[in-house]
């Protein structure tokens, strides 16, 4: 990045801030979302307290994954992690070995792009199988889990 001098800077960081404050009409929340993001970023960018494309501390995902829970086999609490690549609806659900749906840790809820985990408290119900399923629009996976009382 080039140096400048404090008044080109102040310059750069207003127009930036006129550029980004221009009313815009998007076509969906999805869209409005991912405009605030981007103007919350060129504000950070040039106050200084980003590295390259991120905001120091922050990566967003490149792809949808789901973690394995931790601790696995567990007694009675479990994490259970997921990462987006971008903000979209998710459903978090807890099965038995036979199915039938025990809890829902996340319910069709929007969630912003990035890693995000919730913890699982098992103390209601008996040892066993267990599997957890992460549900998106764009992206479906299931992994097994073991709690032991």
């Amino acid at each position: 990045m080039i140096k400048l001098k404090k008044s080109e800077k102040n310059i750069e960081q207003k127009r930036v801030i006129n550029e980004t404050i221009k009313p815009r009409k998007p076509e969906s929340i999805s869209e409005q979302i991912s405009l605030v993001n981007n103007d919350i970023k060129k504000i950070i960018s040039v106050a200084g307290l980003v590295t390259g494309d991120n905001i120091k501390g922050t990566e967003t995902p490149i792809e949808y994954t789901l973690h394995q829970n931790y601790p696995n086999p567990f007694n009675p609490i479990t994490k259970i992690s997921f990462s987006l690549p971008k903000d979209i609806k998710v459903t978090l659900v807890i099965y038995d070995i036979l199915g039938r749906e025990i809890l829902k840790l996340v319910n069709n809820e929007l969630k912003p792009a990035g890693s995000h985990t919730f913890d699982f408290n098992a103390t209601k119900i008996a040892s066993g199988i267990y599997f957890y399923s992460f549900i998106t629009d764009e992206f479906k996976q299931t992994k097994l889990m073991v709690l032991i009382k």
